[in-house]
């Protein structure tokens, strides 16, 4: 498989079916007869690069084939060593197979090969067992360890325990977890135990960032700053999980307080001048997937304003609208186009650190979701 990216074309190789015990072994002899290889033209030997080791973990080998286009993709800026895993712990069978192959981008004008290595182990049944062992040694020393954990998070699982306990990040996406009434409580549990361990990251939180971005952006003038002390009520419009979170990030950076209302349907807050009054409007496409955030607004006093972002019918653009009262309503379109999982994931292997942000707002956001079940 060729991929073109502006100046540089990425190779995926061949996949050689080795024993689990022979991984490593087999890798260095695919070096070894890479380098031995004559050479075509002007395009100069493979150089091996390695930033990091990304473990990728997954319920179903369907699912992980998927994911395997994305880590063809993230090479070109992100190379490293690819553990590739499928662990499909409910099958009657019980197997443990594993491939390998190596990853070249080809660097124009220079003809130069930047080469990497995916590992592709598939787990069947009880041999799901000998993974939490297994994948240690296969991981290169002295370099950091990412988890791409796909679906929902088993916190007792022997193996996420093992993959995470050995990871500096664990990335996961909320958007994928069956269970979504569940979904914000689960993270929470995992980011509150991870502290001396991994950090935790999360994709759905980074779909987020153009709202949240947008949201600042619109208090931006000075004039409108101090509103910010005086919003009495939000209305967020869309994905239910996403709803939550950024409800989370504006308290966490608002100093706004959960209380609990049972007679009233929506969420109670206190602000700095009073109580806040939070509604959350949860929408889906028509076909039942989730649309993201769709709109938010927010309703400030003395005097009266309004501030208020909205997707277009299409989904492409965003409207921005600051409304205080006395003064002509400022609006602003921006082009609003999602990042898609390659993007995404690559933003996160840029960051090694705790995200403070993000673990401030999941708390809240999980708090808030017990709240609401209880009344």
């Amino acid at each position: 498989m060729e991929a073109e990216n502006g100046s540089s074309v990425v190779v995926a190789g061949q996949s050689k079916a080795v024993s689990l015990a022979a991984v490593e072994r087999e890798l260095m002899g695919l070096w070894k007869s890479m380098a031995q290889e004559p050479a075509d033209g002007e395009i100069q030997a493979p150089t091996r690069a390695c930033m990091f080791n990304l473990v990728v973990c997954s319920p179903t080998e369907d699912m992980l084939r998927v994911v395997a286009e994305t880590i063809a993709q993230l090479i070109i800026d992100h190379p490293c060593r690819a553990i590739l895993i499928a662990s499909e712990l409910g099958s009657t069978a019980s197997s443990v197979e594993a491939w390998v192959s190596v990853h070249c981008r080809l660097l124009r004008p220079a003809r130069k090969q930047v080469c990497c290595e995916e590992i592709h182990i598939s787990a069947r049944g009880e041999s799901v067992g000998r993974l939490p062992g297994a994948i240690p040694p296969l991981l290169i020393p002295d370099l950091p360890v990412f988890l791409w954990w796909l679906g929902e998070v088993p916190l007792e699982g022997v193996l996420f325990d093992r993959l995470s306990g050995l990871a500096d990040r664990v990335i996961l996406d909320s958007a994928q977890f069956e269970d979504q009434s569940k979904a914000l409580s689960m993270l929470w549990a995992l980011v509150d135990r991870g502290h001396g361990r991994a950090s935790v990251s999360d994709l759905n939180w980074a779909r987020l960032d153009p709202w949240r971005e947008l949201a600042a952006q619109l208090f931006d003038p000075p004039d409108y700053r101090p509103y910010l002390a005086r919003i009495t009520s939000v209305v967020v419009e869309g994905d239910i999980l996403q709803s939550f979170l950024l409800i989370g990030w504006l308290a966490s950076r608002l100093g706004w307080k959960a209380t609990h209302n049972p007679t009233r349907p929506t969420i109670s807050m206190v602000g700095h001048k009073g109580e806040v009054v939070v509604e959350i409007v949860e929408r889906e496409s028509t076909d039942g997937a989730p649309e993201g955030l769709l709109s938010l607004r927010l309703m400030a006093s003395q005097p009266p304003a309004v501030f208020s972002i909205a997707l277009s019918d299409d989904l492409t653009c965003a409207v921005t609208v600051a409304q205080v009262s006395g003064a002509s309503p400022l609006r602003r379109a921006v082009r609003m186009k999602p990042l898609n999982e390659p993007q995404l994931l690559s933003r996160e292997l840029d960051v090694l650190g705790y995200d403070s942000v993000y673990e401030e707002a999941m708390k809240i956001a999980a708090g808030l979701v017990r709240g609401v079940a209880d009344c």
